[in-house]
Order: structure tokens, then C-alpha cells, then sequence
């Protein structure tokens, strides 16, 4: 990567419209751009603690198919710790304090960054190493406490001394790191994890709601039904393998043959195709995290395509709910994959 192109991409675009972090941005870049590549191997180093997984204890190392897996994608989260952490917790404690004079006084996540950090000179520090590095930047959160990364796993042993091989435990294979990460110690120094070095984390089926099916179904077969003139209404065993179907319907989407997902509730053949479904949320999402579970789910990665956002006076900030925009968009990609989804993001307030 050219000095121009490092400078250009470890510049937070979230601190741009600002000239006074422009300029603090811009050093910060600057200074990393101009480290040699030897600079992550020949500096001091600080592991990261807890990253490896405790079920490496009992996985097996298995060999790598080819050499070109080093090569193989990888979207990592980096998580950046507070500047100033003991003020983020008083500050925490006062709001909830009926005796204190910032009782309730609330503050935005924006805020609340530029008082008690990362600042965005440290922030532009860990994103110029990572771009120094290889990683393209994916994503910048605007509270400066995640940073997105899209590398390859080559790529990612490098910048972080850390070995990642492949394992099988029981039936199902995985990659993961064998120690510890670590970065250079003025890095490191604010990084508080690293997420995605593993990809073990898997959605199984839940087959052990299978017995609490059968009991829910057996309950609901028992009510009576009301009758009409001319209607026979169905048997108590045809409510019950009725109720049974559909609900096993719900809990089996994954395939344990490693199918992917099931054709959910009999979509038909066009899934809805030509219809619009829309999600209004009170939070945001990463585009990549849809990614990653259409690949995971086996669905086409250009669904991806059938996804749009309306931001809504100004849209969402991402925060606590993420989890569930994404939950509900998933679902919606899954039972509907003809469809187009419209995600209307708005602000909490």
C-alpha cells in the first residue's frame, strides 16, 4: 500500500467534518503510514488475554485443505477501550444516583466519546496500524469504540502474531487462533478485544425443544373448537399433527445434514417475489453482518441486493438492539428470499 493510499484509509471519515480532528486524524495517520512493515514484528508486543477458545482442549488440529486458504476471508471487530474508564463509570453511577446533580442527565453516545474517549487521535492510531497493515476498513462507529476490518486470514496472523489453524470437534470443523493475539504495546495499549478470529460460533438446532413441542401441541389439541352448520371440524390428533408440523417447522430452519436453511413454511417457488416487506427499527446494523449469515445460511450472496435502508431523521445510531434489527432481518431474508426489504431506521427520541 503507497503512503498516500495507508493515510487515506486510516482517517476515520466520522471525524472528517470536524477541522480540529482532521488535523489530529491526520497526524495520527501520518505518523503510522510512516512505520516500516517490519514495525508489527520488530516493536514491543502486549498480548491480548482470553482469545482462545477453552474447546481447542478438546478439538483436533486437522491440515489445511490448500495453501491458498491463508487467503480466505476475514471480518474482524476491533474494540477499543475508554481513555477514561473510572470517569465513564462515575459518570454511570451519577445518572442512576437520585442524590447526585446529573441525575438522568443522559448523554448521546457521540458525547460521551468526546468526554471520556477513545479520542479520535487514538482511534485514527488503531485504524492507521490495521491499514498499514492490509485491512480494508468495512465500517467507523461514530462513539469511536468499534472498528471493522475485512482481511484475510493471512493477513490477519501477521498483524497480530497469532497463529490460526483449523479444528474439528465432534462432527463439525472450525477455524481459530492457537495464542494469544498481540500488537504492538502503543496499540495495544488501547485495544480491549479483538472479535472474529474464530468462526466456531455456529447457529445448531435447538433439537432439545423438540419434547416441549409435543407437550405445547398436546395442550392445544385439548380445547374444544367452536362448530358451524355443516363444518366437521378436525380431530384432536389432526390439531396435534398440525400444531407438531408447523412448530417443528419453526425449530428446524438448519439442516443438521449441513444443508443450510429448509424452505421455510412452504414459501412456494417465488418467496415472495414482487413484494416489499418493511422493517421500521429504533436501531442500526452492519451490511457485512447480513453478509455473513447469507453465507452462512447457504443462501445467495447477492441477496444481499434485495436489502435498502431509509434513514429516518437522520436514522439510528448502531447500540444496545443491534442484535435484534439483525435477527429481524435475517428472518425476513430467510422466509421471504424473493422479496425486497426495506429497513427504515429511526432514531430513539
Amino acid at each position: 500500500m503507497s503512503f498516500v493510499a495507508c493515510v487515506v484509509a486510516a482517517i476515520p471519515r466520522s471525524i472528517l467534518s470536524s477541522a480540529s480532528w482532521q488535523r489530529i486524524g491526520f497526524a495520527a495517520a501520518t505518523l503510522f503510514c510512516l512505520l516500516p512493515p517490519a514495525y508489527a514484528a520488530d516493536s514491543a508486543r502486549t498480548s491480548l488475554a482470553g482469545h482462545v477458545l477453552p474447546a481447542l482442549t478438546e478439538s483436533t488440529r486437522i491440515a489445511r485443505k490448500s495453501a491458498s486458504e491463508g487467503d480466505e476471508a476475514l471480518t474482524l471487530t476491533v474494540v477499543l477501550n475508554r481513555d477514561d474508564e473510572a470517569g465513564f463509570q462515575q459518570f454511570l453511577a451519577d445518572v442512576h444516583d437520585a442524590s447526585s446533580a446529573d441525575f438522568h442527565r443522559f448523554s448521546d453516545p457521540i458525547s460521551l466519546a468526546d468526554r471520556f474517549g477513545p479520542s479520535p487521535s487514538t482511534y485514527a492510531a488503531v485504524r492507521a496500524y490495521f491499514a498499514a497493515q492490509g485491512f480494508a476498513v468495512v465500517e467507523d462507529s461514530a462513539n469511536r469504540l468499534t472498528l471493522t476490518l475485512r482481511g484475510t486470514i493471512r493477513e490477519a496472523q501477521a498483524a497480530l502474531a497469532v497463529a490460526i489453524a483449523d479444528f474439528s470437534l465432534g462432527e463439525r470443523t472450525f477455524h481459530a487462533n492457537e495464542n494469544a493475539p498481540s500488537l504492538p504495546a502503543d496499540i495495544a495499549a488501547h485495544v480491549q478485544a479483538i472479535v472474529g478470529l474464530s468462526n466456531l460460533a455456529m447457529p445448531q438446532p435447538n433439537w432439545f425443544a423438540l419434547p416441549l413441542i409435543d407437550a405445547i401441541c398436546q395442550l392445544q389439541a385439548a380445547f374444544p373448537i367452536a362448530t358451524a352448520p355443516g363444518y366437521t371440524p378436525p380431530t384432536q390428533q389432526q390439531l396435534f399433527n398440525e400444531c407438531v408440523t408447523a412448530l417443528r417447522n419453526l425449530n428446524s430452519y438448519w439442516n443438521p445434514g449441513g444443508g443450510g436453511l429448509r424452505a421455510p413454511f412452504g414459501a412456494g417457488d417465488d418467496g415472495g417475489s414482487g413484494q416489499t416487506i418493511g422493517l421500521v427499527e429504533f436501531d442500526s446494523y452492519l451490511r457485512t453482518d447480513v453478509q455473513d449469515f447469507l453465507e452462512i445460511a447457504g443462501l445467495p450472496a447477492a441477496q444481499i441486493n434485495r436489502l435498502t435502508n431509509v434513514h429516518v431523521n437522520g436514522g439510528a445510531q448502531r447500540g444496545a438492539s443491534e442484535s435484534e434489527v439483525l435477527l429481524d432481518i435475517d428472518t425476513v431474508l430467510a422466509v421471504a428470499p424473493g422479496a425486497n426489504v426495506v429497513v427504515y431506521d429511526v432514531p430513539f427520541s
